[in-house]
C-alpha cells in the first residue's frame, strides 16, 4: 500500500473526489496530475491550454475514473504523473480503466524532474503545443 503524504479532514474519502473537477473546461484537453500542487503548479503554468484535474494520490478509484471519462466525452485524456512507481501505477490503471473508451496519452517529465510540481513554466509549456482548440499534441522531451 502507499502511505498519504498529507492528511485530509477525518472521514473525507478522497476516490469520490477530482480535485479542480468543479473548474473542467469543457473545451480544453484534460490532463491528470497526482498531487494538489502539481495541479496548481500546472494550471498556473499551462491553464490556458489545459484543464488540469488531480486524482488527490497515485491510484485512481472507479469513481474518479467514471468521472473523468464523463468529464473527456470524446476529448483525449492526458497524463502527467510522476517519474516513479507509484506514477507507472496510475499510468497502468488509467490505461486498463479508461483506455478502451477515450485516447489516452501519458507525457513525461523533463529530464530529472520527479514531478510536474518541480517543474518550471518553459519546461512546462515545452511539454504542449497546441494543434487545435481541443487536441494537444505532446511534443518529445
Amino acid at each position: 500500500g502507499h502511505s498519504s503524504k498529507y492528511k485530509d479532514y477525518t472521514g473525507f474519502k478522497k476516490s469520490n473526489f477530482l480535485y479542480g473537477e468543479h473548474l473542467a473546461s469543457t473545451k480544453l484537453p484534460l490532463v491528470l496530475v497526482e498531487g494538489q500542487i502539481d495541479l496548481l503548479i500546472v494550471d498556473q503554468y499551462v491553464g490556458d491550454l489545459v484543464t488540469t484535474l488531480c486524482i488527490l494520490g497515485c491510484l485512481p478509484s472507479i469513481t474518479q475514473c467514471e468521472k473523468i471519462s464523463f468529464l473527456a466525452h470524446t476529448r483525449p485524456i492526458f497524463t502527467l504523473f510522476d517519474a516513479d512507481e507509484c506514477g507507472q501505477e496510475a499510468r497502468n490503471r488509467i490505461d486498463k480503466m479508461l483506455g478502451k473508451f477515450t485516447p489516452v496519452f501519458h507525457l513525461s517529465l523533463p529530464l530529472g524532474k520527479k514531478d510536474p510540481g518541480e517543474c518550471t513554466a518553459d519546461e512546462l509549456r515545452k511539454i504542449f503545443s497546441v494543434k487545435n482548440e481541443v487536441a494537444l499534441v505532446p511534443q518529445p522531451c
